[in-house]
């Protein structure tokens, strides 16, 4: 450490959890730009996975697209290897719902997944393929 090292200063400069900023890149910095293209990216892989779970599935009782996980993971699996990460970050932006906190090849094939009202006002949609 250098002579003009104030640890004081130091320490009043950290966020505590609850402390507004805690977990988030400083503004501007190449950090705070990283995460923001990374959402970026996340929102459109979402929007492609709607559109494929809109071209794979049907309709359910209440109108919205709905799929079998297995039919999704076939028709998935030349995309992305992240469907699986997707849709547990879709069902956190409560665009779709499944049962179950986690999906595997096999033992869920049968486990429906369906989109949800706000799936259809879903801005990052895939340019090449709009489904409705």
């Amino acid at each position: 450490f250098s002579k003009h090292y104030d640890s004081k200063a130091d320490r009043k400069s950290v966020l505590h959890k609850g402390q507004k900023g805690y977990g988030k890149a400083l503004p501007g910095s190449k950090s705070a730009m990283r995460a923001e293209k990374a959402k970026l990216w996340v929102k459109q892989q979402i929007g492609i996975l709607l559109t494929v779970i809109k071209r794979e599935g049907s309709k359910g009782p209440q109108g919205h697209h709905q799929v079998n996980f297995g039919k999704l993971f076939t028709a998935y699996q030349d995309i992305s290897d992240t469907l699986v990460g997707m849709l547990r970050r879709a069902r956190k932006y409560k665009v779709l719902t499944f049962e179950g906190d986690m999906l595997y090849q096999g033992v869920s094939d049968k486990v429906v997944i369906s989109l949800l009202p706000k799936a259809d006002n879903w801005k990052q949609m895939p340019s090449w393929k709009r489904v409705t």
